[in-house]
């Protein structure tokens, strides 16, 4: 079985100060709107966003930090 991929543009804006992360992300034809977001949510949090159910934050907004 052969999977196909595409790049997708995702962005991801904080929840506190609108400050937006644009990426490419590797995605398979079947992917729905959300699985991009989880792609881009896993690869924000490496990068010291904390993404959750409040909402994504850039590393100088995370929770309990915000300035």
């Amino acid at each position: 079985m052969t999977i196909t991929g595409k790049t997708a543009v995702v962005t991801v804006l904080c929840t506190a100060c609108g400050v937006g992360s644009t990426r490419n992300y590797l995605v398979t034809d079947a992917c729905v709107e959300a699985a991009r977001m989880s792609y881009a949510y896993a690869y924000l949090r490496t990068q010291g966003w904390v993404c959750d159910r409040r909402g994504a934050f850039c590393p100088r907004h995370t929770p309990g930090r915000l300035l």
